[in-house]
Order: structure tokens, then sequence, then C-alpha cells
């Protein structure tokens, strides 16, 4: 009797953005990740001298005319081709005692597939010549019912060394749970988005560890009494 395959149906990876989270836990999610990649850097001896969180959120406008992107970049050491194939692999875990990379696991997909259908993951290390980039379209995988996606080599983006960045577009439609999720986000208004960032990340920016940008204004960090 031969093996059942227990592959889940791509559906899986939907229903899995059906998960309860509110749109700032969701870019906490990947605020989280690009910190693990400094913590995977200094685990690895290649502690990145000044690093850095760059967001840069859609416009209200933009929402309206169903375009624009999320953006998140970071400027740790990057992934090489099997690292980043792990980063996108619902379910996998590298975490051990001894390393840490947030991109592992199940919060990169939820967080991302709750925003938008489509999610990009950019990657390049200073001694790669090219970057690399692999593009997860939710409809896609789930019309083709399979989970292979193809990376592709592209030009390094302008000004990036080495680092990850992850661009989040194509919003959900009228009808799907997570219609307008991504608007709930934008809607609080950057200043308030840099305020909450500054609070939940108080001890990590104010030690100057880590920068974090909210479209070009760095978040500052919250004073507790």
């Amino acid at each position: 009797m031969k093996p059942f395959d227990l592959t889940p149906d791509p559906k899986v990876l939907i229903a899995l953005t059906h998960t309860p989270l509110k749109p700032l836990d969701a870019l906490s999610e990947l605020i989280d990740n690009a910190i693990d990649s400094f913590t995977l850097a200094r685990n690895a001896g290649k502690e990145v001298e000044h690093p850095l969180i760059i967001i840069n959120l859609p416009s209200g406008s933009e929402l309206k005319q169903g375009s624009g992107v999320l953006r998140v970049r970071d400027n740790g050491i990057g992934m090489n081709p099997d690292m980043a194939e792990k980063a996108l692999k619902a379910g996998f875990s590298g975490n051990n005692p001894f390393d840490s990379l947030g991109l592992f696991g199940m919060g990169l997909n939820i967080a991302t597939g709750k925003l938008a259908k489509q999610t990009s993951l950019i990657t390049a290390r200073k001694e790669d010549s090219n970057a690399i980039n692999v593009v997860i379209d939710l409809p896609k995988i789930q019309e083709s019912r399979s989970f292979a996606v193809t990376p592709e080599e592209v030009d390094k983006p302008q000004d990036f060394e080495h680092g990850s960045l992850i661009e989040i577009s194509g919003w959900w439609p009228e009808g799907n749970p997570n219609y307008g999720f991504i608007k709930k986000l934008v809607s609080y208004g950057k200043p308030l988005v840099r305020k909450e960032i500054g609070r939940r990340y108080a001890t990590i920016l104010r030690q100057k560890k880590i920068r974090i940008v909210i479209d070009g204004e760095q978040c500052v960090p919250f004073e507790h009494c």
C-alpha cells in the first residue's frame, strides 16, 4: 500500500488569512521579521552596523483606486535561495536555541495574506551580484492547486546592497473576509501608526539598536512612566 500524501490543499493557505488579527499586529509581524534578521546576522558573526527598517504605507487615495504597495525593507544580511524558500514556506520552523528568524513560520503568511493577495520578497546578500525575487500570488496558487513558485534573479534595487524587501499589493476585493483590512491600517493615519510602533518597540528604539522609519519619519520611542 502506497503512503498517503497529506500535502494540504492550497485553500488552506487562503483559510489561514482569515485568522483574526488586528492591522497594527500584522504590521508588527513584518517588523518582527526584520528585527529577527538582525539577530540572525549577529549570531552569524555579521552584525549590521546601523540596523534600519524602512516602511512605506499606501495612501488612502491609492486604496480608493485599488492601487498602492505596502513596503517593509531592512538592511540585514539578506538570504540565499534556500533560506528564502524556508522563509516563505507555511509552517516551516527553523528556530532553535542558537538562532531566530521570525520569517520561519506562519506569521508571515497570515500577516501578508490578510493585507493583500500578492506578496513579493526581494532579498540579496552583500556578495551577491543580483537579488532573488519570489512572488506569492494567493489566488493563482489556489487556482493552480500547487504551492510551487519560481524565483527569479533580478537587479538589486537602488541603494540596496544587502537585506530584504517585502512588497504587498493587490488588495482584497469587496466580499472577501479580508476586504478593508489594509484600509483600516491606513485610516489610523501615519502619525498614529508611528506613535504605536514607537510604543511597541520602545526598548529597542531607545537603546538605538534599530531605527524604524515610516514614510520618511523616524519612530520615536514611547517614554513609559
